[in-house]
This record gives C-alpha cells, structure tokens and sequence, in this order.
C-alpha cells in the first residue's frame, strides 16, 4: 500500500510537472537540449584538457626535481585559461543571439569585450613563461609555449569554422 501511494505521489507531480500547451513542451524541449548541450561541451572541455595534459608530460620529459614544481604551475595556468575561455565562449553566445538584430553599440561593446578577452590571454600566457622559466629550462619552455599556441590555433580553428558570420 505503501508503495502505491508513493508511486501515485510521483504520478501527480510528473503530471503536474507535464507541459500544458504545445509551446510549453516546445520549451521544456528546447531547454532539455540547452542543458544536454552544456554538459556535452563541458565534458568536451574537460576531455581535451586531459588529453592536453597527457600531451605536454610526454613533450617535456620533466626530471623528478621538475615534475613536483611545474605541475602546479601548469595547473594554475589551465585554471585561469579556463576562466578567460569561459568568457570567450560566453562572447560567442552574446554574439550568436544578437546576430540578427545586432546594433551598433552592442557590436561596439562586443569587439571591446573580445579585445580584452585577447588581451587578458597574452598576460597569462605572459605570467606563464615568466613562471615557467623558474622551473623548465629555455628550451623546455620554449617547446610547451610552441605546444600550447599550436593547440590553441586548432581550437580557434574549430570554433571559427562553427561562428556564422
């Protein structure tokens, strides 16, 4: 009995919860697809930074007195990377849904909010080397900085060629 009440329980709010017009489904629909496509983008995200990881440890062959210092600072680096890919990305999205009716001023506001962004990521990548010298030699830091703009250039690749203009 118990049971049966507290599956009547779950019935009630699911058909409570069920969208009462057709654009109401529309919505919980397109909202479902959103949030589906959010987490796929950040589990993508998440992937290549792995996969990132795994590359830069073999290209730099790091000695035992390197490895415990330059981690940290690779993972500093990659945090902070995130945080101003994030605001690219949320750029993108401000972009995408103004497109059609995009006035000036917001295009305006758009190309200063993306010239920040860039010039945000040239300080870190600035703070990085000058970081990173501390621990790799020059030619190490040299590699990881060539590394780091090769894959950067792929993914600016891939993210230009789904940006309509």
């Amino acid at each position: 009995m118990k049971k049966v009440l507290i599956a009547l329980g779950v019935l009630a709010v699911c058909l409570s919860a069920y969208p009462q017009s057709s654009e109401e489904a529309m919505q919980a629909y397109t909202n479902a697809l959103k949030a589906y496509d959010e987490a796929a983008q950040h589990l993508q995200r998440a992937n290549l930074r792995a996969v990132k990881k795994q590359i830069v440890e073999k290209a730099l062959e790091l000695n035992e007195d390197q490895s415990p210092k330059f981690w940290p600072i690779y993972d500093h680096y990659e945090a902070e990377a995130t945080k101003i890919n994030d605001t690219r990305i949320a750029l993108i999205q401000d972009y995408l849904n103004h497109r059609a009716d995009l006035s000036s001023e917001k295009a305006s506001e758009l190309i200063n909010r993306v010239m920040q962004t860039q010039l945000k990521r040239q300080e870190l990548k600035r703070a990085y080397v000058k970081d990173l010298g501390k621990v790799l030699t020059a030619k190490q830091a040299l590699r990881l900085l060539l590394l780091e703009n090769q894959i950067d250039v792929q993914i600016e690749a891939q993210i230009a060629a789904q940006i309509p203009l």
